[in-house]
């Protein structure tokens, strides 16, 4: 506010009114050394944290950077500094100094830090701080009121800014002081866990470390914050790069007249946003449709010898396929079942719920199948929530399709298509940061572009009407809100909207199936994970005859004239090793003499000490996966979590923790023919017929692990868990285990012929132990004796007989064809059928060959064959 002019008594001639001065803008890097105790040995004396130094970097309006670092005079919590009193010192200095000409009227100061959690729960005001600022993603900035106080007597507004919410795929520091040419410090190996000894041994290069670190802060915000104003567009302070995105789209909304909340089916009442009243209906309708990527492994191990392998992406994915969206007419939105008005790509947005069955040698289905928490399934036949881009896949693999409920929705007629122009602007920016060689502009506006994404899915998956949780499901995402000191459910964006999330998700993943589905026969498919797949066929040999196909590339046409095609090389590689979703090993390059960069991704893991180069990486993994067993754990690290360090007021605790490594298999499709190869499990694989299918396959690999304590890693496992889900049931319901040695049958058929339940065949235990002993089963009269003990039977339990039970009938029915084993069985189960079968065949004494049985004692196939058995009688003895 300007100040008034002061005037004379009398009405003498007034002055003129002097401007205020604006407050001095200041960037003030803040970042801190400690050592976590729990990582060191017992010369450190308190198990907490021990506070080493803070540094701050002052950057001051003409460029000038001022540096301090300050140490606590103890190691309790009682001596640390107050962040107030260091950047008073540090400014006080900087205005002695002359470096500061005359304190301001007022200061602006951004406090600048990479994951600032780490730092802020390390001053001493941090309990009063903590309901300061805000909370994102885990750490701390300021997104809603900044803090105000006073700094050497005048009023300081103070924003908090963290980098890693600033900078593409939550780089590291190091990556940061990369970008802009300014190179973290390089320590000794060991140092940073034991910062207190570098201090001690060499204080000159802990300094220049520590101090460093807060430079490279200071310098990448203002860095961040020059390109996201003058090559990105976003003038208002952001604390994220995904708000920067959200700026952008509503700029780009804005030129082209259109009002954002409109845009996104929104209208405000009473100060709130709220859902245009037509869309009721079809926005939880649209919400089931949400789904996540396509991500699957078609192969188990070793892709074949000799095969070069391709990593093709879809350019753009996301953003090209919002890129597809007009202005849409929400008023039109209706309910439709008509299988014409859905099956459509990008001439209105729809969704719909269908019952679908695709022909038996469909080798990649197209409609997703959600399996609660263990993703998206692809069968031969089910249920699928799904959007129209998908139905346009299925039925040309020639799916028949019963739809259950659909939704339309039609686009205003000629209407612009706002997220073309906004993906146009990222391509724009990226095409001449490359030329340019700036890579910190290029990561940027590419993070802005996914994160865009993001913000208009945020939280859709929770807002489901049909849950993964169930009736009893939580739904919303919980965080803790520092503000409030609570947890609460995450909100949506202010451009969330459910119909543009699935319309975009099922975009991206009818192309992945498109593609899929038009591979040649002899294609080798190892995976498929989010917006690309790995093959053996290169981008050019690529069908791109498809609708969807074309509907892409003509939307990347208009984005870049010099980039239009919808598919991508990213990698090109030798041989790999498939563990599962997300799982690829690298195993061989493309070309020896020019080896690139490996395919490689780790499933969620990391490697306790990672190597320096990628192919060392890709070694190491695969020793890990050859030459793991149930026991084998992977180290991860565990932070405090920001809920107990604000309640609690605790320092940010890195401890490790010890998660079995799983890197088996998902089952997500059926192995086929699986053999060894170099020691490990390896096979092709089809599509389950059903979702329930795949459940239960998926249970049976879960129990079997845990029960058997193995893992999935050779032929003889496979065939182990098989025998083992397989007659997991029925040891249930013989009341026996797996340990016994004996199948469920045979134990069954112990336990109920010791009771005298198989009449008319009755029999002592040393009969009884003697027929056992010739169908091949040891049992004496002791183990008959405690199988008698075990009491009552439920009969009829199993349903499903392997290769030693029905050995074991065979044998049994060949001696006592009048047994009623039938009893042990549940009656129409595939066990009944197959114990038919064998009742009314035998195999030959003699020849071995299968014959239909005409008497109850019949031996033998043929005459010929009775009559050289006894010959061969004869002869022997």
């Amino acid at each position: 506010m300007a100040a008034r002019g002061k005037s004379t008594r009398g009405g003498g001639r007034k002055t003129e009114a002097t401007p205020e001065r604006p407050p001095l803008e200041l960037v003030v890097g803040f970042d801190t050394e400690w050592v976590n105790a729990n990582r060191a040995d017992d010369s450190l004396p308190t198990t907490g944290n021990v506070l080493i130094s803070w540094q701050l970097a002052v950057v001051l309006p003409n460029g000038k950077l001022l540096s301090r670092i300050f140490y606590p005079e103890g190691d309790t919590r009682r001596h640390r500094l107050s962040l107030i009193k260091m950047l008073s010192k540090a400014l006080f200095d900087a205005w002695q100094n002359g470096d500061i000409k005359a304190l301001p009227p007022a200061w602006r100061i951004t406090i600048a830090g990479h994951f600032l959690r780490a730092d802020l729960t390390t001053v001493r005001e941090f309990p009063k701080l903590k309901t300061r600022v805000d909370s994102v993603r885990k750490t701390f900035t300021t997104v809603t009121k900044p803090i105000v106080g006073t700094v050497l007597g005048r009023k300081a507004t103070i924003y908090f800014a963290d980098t890693l919410l600033l900078s593409p795929q939550g780089s590291s520091l190091k990556k940061l002081g990369e970008v802009i040419g300014r190179p973290k410090v390089e320590l000794p190996d060991g140092a940073i866990e034991r910062m207190d000894l570098l201090r001690k041994n060499d204080p000159a290069l802990f300094e220049k470390y520590a101090v460093e670190d807060a430079i490279i802060a200071a310098l990448y915000y203002l860095k961040i914050s020059e390109i996201l104003q003058h090559e990105l567009g976003v003038e208002d302070r952001v604390a994220t790069l995904g708000g920067a995105g959200v700026h952008m789209i509503k700029a780009a909304l804005a030129e082209r007249g259109l009002a954002p909340d409109r845009y996104f089916g929104c209208e405000r009442r009473e100060g709130a946003r709220h859902w245009l009243s037509c869309l009721a209906e079809i926005t939880p309708f649209a919400a089931n449709c949400y789904h996540g990527a396509r991500n699957e492994a078609y192969r188990i191990g070793f892709t074949p010898t000799g095969t070069r392998l391709y990593d093709l992406d879809l350019r753009g994915a996301y953003t090209t396929a919002m890129a597809l969206m007009r202005v849409p007419d929400w008023e039109s939105a209706h309910a439709t079942a008509d299988i014409e008005q859905l099956a459509v790509i990008g001439g209105a947005m729809t969704f719909a719920r269908v019952r679908f069955e695709f022909p038996a040698d469909t080798r990649y289905p197209s409609l997703p199948v959600r399996a609660g928490a263990r993703g998206l399934v692809y069968p031969l036949r089910g249920v699928s929530w799904c959007g129209g881009a998908e139905l346009v896949v299925a039925l040309a693999q020639g799916a028949k399709i019963e739809v259950d409920a659909g939704w339309r929705v039609e686009w205003e007629p000629d209407s612009p298509r706002p997220f073309e122009a906004f993906t146009r602007r990222i391509n724009d920016i990226r095409k001449r940061a490359k030329a340019a060689g700036n890579t910190l502009l290029d990561q940027t506006a590419k993070e802005i572009g996914i994160s865009a994404y993001g913000k208009i899915a945020q939280v859709v998956d929770t807002m489901r009407s049909v849950h993964d949780g169930g009736v009893d499901g939580v739904r919303g995402k919980r965080v803790f809100d520092t503000r409030a000191q609570s947890m609460k459910t995450l909100p949506s964006s202010k451009i969330t909207n459910r119909m543009m999330a699935a319309f975009t998700t099922s975009m991206v993943r009818a192309m992945i199936s498109e593609a899929l589905a038009r591979l040649p026969a002899d294609a080798v498919l190892a995976t498929a994970t989010t917006d690309g797949f790995l093959s053996s066929v290169p981008v050019e040999k690529l069908d791109m005859s498809g609708p969807l196909t074309k509907e892409f590339a003509a939307a990347r046409a208009r984005i870049s004239l010099d980039d239009p095609g919808a598919w991508e090389e990213k990698h090109r590689i030798g041989r790999a090793l498939v563990t599962k979703t997300r799982g690829t090993i690298t195993i061989e390059p493309f070309d020896a003499n020019d080896p690139g960069k490996p395919v490689l991704a780790r499933a969620g893991y990391k490697l306790e000490r990672k190597p320096a180069y990628p192919w060392e990486e890709c070694a190491e993994w695969r020793r890990v996966y050859a030459g793991r067993d149930y026991e084998t754990i992977s180290r991860r690290k565990s932070l405090t979590s920001l809920r107990k360090q604000c309640l609690h007021d605790m320092d940010l605790v890195e401890e490790m923790t010890n998660v079995r490594l799983n890197m088996d298999f998902d089952m997500k499709r059926e192995p086929i023919d699986p053999f060894d190869h170099e020691g490990l499990l390896c096979s092709d694989t089809r599509p389950w017929e059903t979702l329930e299918q795949f459940m239960v396959a998926r249970d049976g690999l879960e129990a079997w692990k845990k029960a058997q304590r193995r893992v999935l890693r050779t032929l003889a496992d496979y065939r182990d868990k098989r025998v083992w889900t397989a007659t997991r049931e029925g040891q249930r319901a013989s009341g026996s285990t797996a340990q016994s040695g004996r199948p469920p049958l045979v134990n069954a058929f112990i336990r109920a012929a010791t009771r005298g339940e198989l009449s008319p065949c009755r029999w002592t235990y040393g009969q009884l132990a003697a027929l056992l002993s010739q169908c091949g089963v040891s049992a004496n009269i002791d183990t008959l004796k405690n199988a008698k003990r075990r009491g009552e039977l439920a009969l009829g339990q199993i349903h499903e007989l392997t290769a030693p039970e029905i050995q074991f009938a065979e044998s049994l029915y060949r001696m006592k064809p009048e047994c009623p084993l039938d009893k042990l069985v549940a009656p129409n189960s595939p066990a009944a059928t197959d114990l038919a079968a064998l009742r009314s065949s035998t195999i030959c004494d003699h020849c071995g060959a299968a014959f239909a049985r005409q008497r109850a004692t019949a031996r033998f196939c043929s005459t010929a064959c009775r009559v050289a058995a006894g010959r061969q009688l004869k002869k022997s003895a």
